[in-house]
């Protein structure tokens, strides 16, 4: 049997066993055609970890952050695999490290098919590591969070951003059966507000001044209602706030009237971008609170997983005052609970590994890290509430 057929196997069934735990005991001890919970990942892209009021800003407004928070669980430890475009939606979608995967750079829109990453013999004389140079797919025989799902009865959609290949290396063939806008770029296609520069063949356009954000959520919505009798698995990864950087011009305005030169965050161009993701996510929790029609189950009953992650890098030298220090590599991240445990609570126990430092070696397969990521349901069927035993690493000690 192939490695591949292996694990779809393994994650069919582990999907089909565990996913119920997630209801609480007594669910889980009930039959199998039991109503299994919706899960839907939100993944902002470069978003620094005090770019929401939740976290501390006084400039940005994100009430509907707030909102997920106050009904759910905050992880004020929790930290990705790698704070870039690919290697994150990467290793989230594979439960692998970035290193073990080849995608160590969001490198994944190239035209070039790279499948492993590759290692210069010497590197220049002014700098202390070698680099490796990232693949720039993630190949098909990796067997996906998404495909796991799909195997396991859900339907399954993907919303936004991709950027871990294009065709054949898409959504729709990566265990997705809805992929909207269908796209594997690095932002956006010319700007936030449309006129977009989709290729024409997606047949993707929007009414001038429409915002993508706007657009994706209710793409989203749409997607929730229309699978309402049945379980659904939905990534809504964000384009914000990564480059370009443009938005709404009323909310610029909004926010250059309350600019105070003496907050670190003044640009109000980026908090303008901040709010239309907030209002995305406000969107998308409007939909799953509609009350459930006639003879479908009830999406607001099911406990719904949130996450925003990544620093944004002031790229084209834009000073966002979005960066993640002091944290280690990403900002924390916001669960809903399911209804048993839905009293509002921290968890402040670290749910990843720290980055640390090596002396620069060349990179083999040996040397790789290993580790794969599992998410264990804690008492009363609730979200994790520490580190699951299969994220330690090699002896004992933290994988990396």
């Amino acid at each position: 049997m192939k490695r591949r057929d292996l694990l779809r196997a393994l994650g069919a069934g582990a999907a089909a066993t565990a996913l119920p735990r997630w209801q609480g005991a007594a669910e889980a001890a009930a039959t199998a055609g039991a109503a299994r919970p919706n899960v839907l990942f939100i993944l902002a892209d470069d978003l620094g970890w005090r770019d929401t009021s939740l976290y501390g800003s006084t400039f940005h407004e994100t009430p509907n952050v707030e909102r997920l928070a106050r009904r759910g669980m905050m992880f004020t430890n929790a930290y990705a695999a790698n704070p870039l475009c690919s290697p994150t939606r990467a290793s989230i979608q594979t439960g692998l490290w970035p290193a073990r995967i080849g995608i160590t750079a969001p490198a994944c829109h190239l035209p070039e098919e790279k499948f492993e990453e590759t290692v210069a013999e010497r590197g220049s004389p002014d700098v202390k590591v070698i680099s490796c140079a990232s693949a720039t797919r993630l190949k098909h025989e990796y067997y996906t969070l998404a495909e796991a799902l799909r195997d396991a009865g859900y339907r399954t959609g993907h919303f936004g951003k991709w950027h871990l290949g294009q065709e054949p290396y898409d959504p729709l063939r990566q265990g997705y059966d809805v992929d909207v806008p269908h796209w594997g770029g690095p932002g956006p296609a010319g700007s936030y507000l449309a006129p977009w520069k989709f290729p024409a063949k997606l047949d993707f356009a929007g009414a001038p001044g429409e915002h993508i954000e706007d657009r994706m959520a209710g793409e989203a919505a749409r997607f929730i209602r229309q699978n309402r009798d049945r379980p659904f698995f939905m990534t809504y990864w964000c384009f914000s706030v990564h480059a370009p950087f443009d938005a709404k011009k009323v909310y610029v305005e909004k926010y250059r009237a309350r600019a105070d030169p003496a907050n670190p965050q003044r640009n109000p161009l980026y908090a303008a971008m901040v709010r239309s993701m907030d209002d995305a996510v406000g969107r998308i929790l409007d939909a799953l609170d509609e009350p459930a029609w006639p003879g479908t189950r009830s999406s607001s009953s099911s406990p719904i997983t949130a996450v925003s992650i990544g620093p944004a890098t002031g790229a084209r030298g834009m000073k966002t005052n979005s960066r993640a220090y002091p944290l280690r590599a990403t900002p924390p991240c916001e669960a809903e609970r399911p209804p048993s445990t839905r009293a509002a609570r921290a968890c402040r126990a670290s749910s990843s590994v720290p980055v640390r430092r090596r002396p620069a070696r060349r990179a083999t397969p040996s040397s790789r890290a290993s580790t794969s990521m599992v998410l264990d349901p804690g008492p009363e069927g609730g979200l994790p509430g520490g580190v699951h035993p299969r994220l330690q690493g090699r002896g004992g000690q933290p994988g990396g």
